[in-house]
């Protein structure tokens, strides 16, 4: 009998939020899969983003090997900060190889797809998808609006003041991405279906501990249930995270405190114009929304333009992405800059770099917050956590936060170091997401922890396909 395989990227999914959803009944499809089935917790990439951990599930490989560390990489040396896409990533996925096995595969939706490539299938591109032109075959995409009205991307989920409100535009989205994966089933042409639930994510951000959220995870639940009954005996089923999610309270501007240090040089100021005029990001989708001109303006400008252009306006918490401050850094003097987890150290030579990494291991060290607790458990330095060709392009330190805490990259206009995260993200990323794998010939197993490379030789191994040499991860027996 011919083996099937469909993963259910379930992204930001975390069992300490799960674990006590089943424990009271309420999703009894995930625990079903859970109970009969392999079970572990799954570690993301370090640190645990988006990008690359999608990127570290389906090539087998550690950031070292793929070229990609972030949602951005400060460039000392062209003087810029760039955004990576799915072109940056070095290295082939499972699909790849799936592929040149024969084997039919359908990938949907799964960040770092942007943009799509050709695949012995079809590729609908992630979340950070252009408005179109995000499918291969390019024809695909008109099949998908008709039918499904498929939207790459919910953006009043993030721009909204009050994102509970969104939760049912929230779900029709996922709603979306399950039909066609349940279409896809029903026409048996494809051996192998990735499909990522990727605004399940966004919404932890935001409403972490809510009824909304909780109520968001049993749709996901059913929709699951009503997926398994479709499925015969050839198909194995996956539920993976790219990485956990935790409850924190605080923001950590560490560029801020890095400006405070001397060690980074840019010209911010305090305060901002636009903020005292009320031009917020918020305000201003607001008003984009009232004047009904959201649409043309996607029509003019590029995805990236306009994620540019709405980076320049200060958050209504009065802070704004660094990203958008680029022009602003004098690069030459800054010896360091943040991104969120990631320090990025510009030195010339290895003597000064690790001088510098020390500084600020010893100052970081010392930071204590408002409530008495140090924002910084620890530090790893970059030959603790990567290997291969790629690795001195890393982050030269990776930030171990106490619980509780986040560090971010956005500069607080006011030159704070801590904001309360009560009134903005409740939750952010962590590293323990899930695994669960269930199928014919597998029994009810708990493996205490697995990495999130072991992931791709896994669904290779199903498939007798050879796993590469080059691949990190090592297959579950």
């Amino acid at each position: 009998m011919q083996r099937k395989v469909i993963v259910i990227g379930l992204d930001g999914a975390t069992w300490r939020l799960l674990d006590p959803m089943i424990a009271e009944g309420k999703l009894p499809n995930i625990g079903k899969l859970r109970d009969t089935g392999i079970s572990s917790k799954l570690m993301s990439s370090s640190p645990p983003t988006t990008f690359p951990a999608w990127k570290c599930y389906s090539t087998g490989k550690n950031p070292g090997k793929l070229g990609v560390f972030g949602m951005f990489h400060p460039d000392f040396r062209h003087h810029r900060i760039s955004v990576p896409n799915s072109r940056s990533f070095r290295g082939l996925e499972l699909w790849d190889h799936l592929g040149e096995n024969d084997y039919r595969v359908g990938i949907i939706n799964m960040p770092t797809t942007e943009p799509v490539k050709k695949v012995n299938g079809f590729m609908v591109g992630g979340p950070f998808s252009s408005s179109s032109g995000y499918t291969y075959p390019r024809e695909l995409e008109a099949k998908l609006v008709e039918k499904y009205g498929y939207r790459p991307f919910l953006d009043e989920l993030v721009m909204a003041d009050q994102k509970e409100e969104h939760t049912d535009a929230a779900k029709s989205v996922i709603e979306s991405r399950f039909r066609l994966v349940m279409d896809e089933i029903k026409r048996d042409e494809l051996d192998f279906i990735h499909v990522t639930i990727f605004h399940i994510d966004t919404l932890q951000h935001f409403i972490w501990g809510s009824p909304q959220l909780a109520d968001v995870w049993q749709y996901i639940d059913g929709k699951i249930g009503e997926l398994m009954v479709k499925l015969d005996q050839r198909w194995t089923v996956l539920l993976i995270s790219d990485h956990g999610f935790g409850k924190t309270q605080y923001k950590f501007f560490v560029n801020n405190w890095l400006i405070r240090q001397g060690l980074l040089h840019c010209r911010y100021g305090r305060g901002s114009v636009l903020a005292r005029f009320g031009l917020s990001s918020n305000n201003v989708y607001k008003i984009v929304n009232k004047l009904r001109i959201k649409e043309l303006l996607k029509k003019i400008f590029s995805l990236q333009r306009l994620r540019k252009l709405a980076r320049l306006f200060p958050t209504k918490d009065d802070t704004v992405e660094i990203l958008s401050l680029d022009k602003n850094i004098d690069w030459d003097g800054t010896r360091a800059l943040n991104n969120n987890y990631s320090i990025y150290v510009n030195a010339n030579s290895e003597k000064e770099r690790r001088k510098i990494i020390r500084r600020i291991e010893k100052a970081l060290a010392r930071v204590v917050c408002e409530n008495g607790k140090k924002p910084v458990e620890g530090l790893l330095k970059r030959e603790e956590v990567y290997m291969g060709p790629y690795s001195n392009k890393g982050p030269d330190i990776i930030i171990l936060p106490t619980e509780g805490f986040e560090p971010k990259s956005t500069i607080s206009l006011s030159g704070d170091l801590f904001h309360s995260e009560m009134d903005s993200m409740k939750a952010h990323h962590r590293m323990e997401g899930i695994f669960v794998m269930n199928g014919r010939g597998i029994g009810p197993r708990r493996i205490e922890q697995l990495d999130i490379i072991d992931v791709a030789p896994t669904i290779l191994n199903i498939f007798n396909v050879d796993i590469p040499e080059d691949m990190d991860g090592r297959a579950i027996e």
